[in-house]
């Protein structure tokens, strides 16, 4: 489920920020209506109640409005749910709040670690991290029974190598362990981290940029401490790195006394998982460089069949380009997110209406 929307937050390079969404929350009657309603559908498609015991609330910080959430955590307690959502470390430093969050069922969180570099934190606008109270953050919801897990991301304005290869100690040392996910840090276009590379007289974007490059594993920013491709294999090192087998064993035995000693059986397999299972893989012929990087494998819902010929389908399946060879915005991505709003964009909500 998703009951709120947006975030109070406003880090530099995330999207909710480019798009201007703030926080928004239901009441809380309204939640506990729609958690009723889902359960009843489920039960009479057969799901059995051990299943339904399990809710992800996937909002992007559903603890937003401290207040509103408290509230909510008290009305799930007697629906003895268990459940895992996003939150910011400011929420896991509050010992009370947690042991609250315990009590109503929570026993996982995501949140965005994002950095152990204090410049970058603060070049991000992420305010609510600091580097002295992210294990204080951690050991309080281990302590109480709940997981965290987190992702990491690299900037290429902050990060050199001595950095780089220090994160797999940093995790340890945190109380993390294993990642999430490792990606780099991305100008989403329409976010100010963008707006300020574009109104730079020095190109700070790559070259050759394509909308479908800005997810995060391909450089898009141009890196200050060393070269693109040394800055793409320090990448590679740390997704072999942060994942390695070392990891997640420290990782599982570290866990496991915290949450024997809480009783937290649910957390226990939580963490589990995530050690044997959280990857972020070094895929064979990735350049994780514009223009030269393999093919995404993912796929729009749209075949030749859906045009009128085959050279339409692949004029329409050309890449939206955002830089040019030399790494500068291409004009039109000066002013907002215009270009998404042309006949190409249409013509996925017109075949999207008919499949739906």
């Amino acid at each position: 489920m998703e009951i709120s929307r947006g975030c109070p937050f406003t880090c530099d390079f995330c999207a909710l920020t480019g798009s201007g969404t703030r926080f928004k929350y239901p009441e809380t009657e309204k939640v506990m209506q729609d958690i009723d309603r889902m359960d009843a559908a489920l039960k009479a498609k057969g799901v059995p109640a051990w299943k339904r015991r399990y809710i992800s609330f996937y909002d992007n910080n559903m603890a937003g409005n401290m207040p509103v959430f408290k509230e909510i955590c008290e009305a799930l307690i007697p629906k003895k749910l268990i459940w895992g959502t996003c939150v910011t470390f400011n929420v896991l430093r509050n010992r009370d709040v947690v042991k609250l969050m315990y009590k109503s069922g929570c026993r996982s969180v995501f949140v965005g670690l994002e950095s152990f570099n204090p410049a970058a934190l603060e070049d991000f606008n992420k305010k609510q991290n600091r580097i002295e109270h992210i294990r204080e953050a951690i050991h309080n919801a281990r302590r109480e029974g709940i997981l965290v897990t987190a992702g990491m991301m690299l900037s290429p304005l902050h990060d050199d190598a001595e950095y780089i290869r220090k994160i797999p100690r940093l995790l340890l040392d945190s109380g993390v362990h294993v990642p999430v996910f490792v990606c780099m840090e991305a100008a989403i276009p329409g976010t100010p981290l963008f707006n300020r590379m574009a109104a730079s007289e020095t190109p700070g974007l790559m070259p050759h940029c394509a909308l479908h490059d800005f997810t995060g594993y391909t450089l898009v920013m141009q890196p200050r401490k060393m070269t693109a491709e040394a800055f793409t294999e320090e990448y590679r090192w740390l997704l072999k790195a942060a994942f390695a087998p070392g990891q997640r064993i420290k990782k599982i035995i570290d866990d496991f006394w915290w949450f024997l000693r809480k009783g937290s059986f649910d957390g226990l397999l939580s963490s589990w998982l995530l050690a044997l299972g959280a990857n972020t893989p070094v895929v064979p012929g990735r350049t994780h460089i514009p223009e030269t990087d393999i093919p995404f494998p993912e796929r729009v819902p749209l075949t030749a069949e859906h045009f009128d010929s085959q050279e339409a389908f692949e004029a329409f399946m050309k890449p939206t380009m955002v830089t040019d060879s030399e790494g500068h915005v291409l004009p039109q991505w000066r002013h907002g997110i215009s270009p998404l709003r042309d006949s190409r964009y249409e013509k996925v909500i017109e075949v999207m209406e008919q499949m739906a």
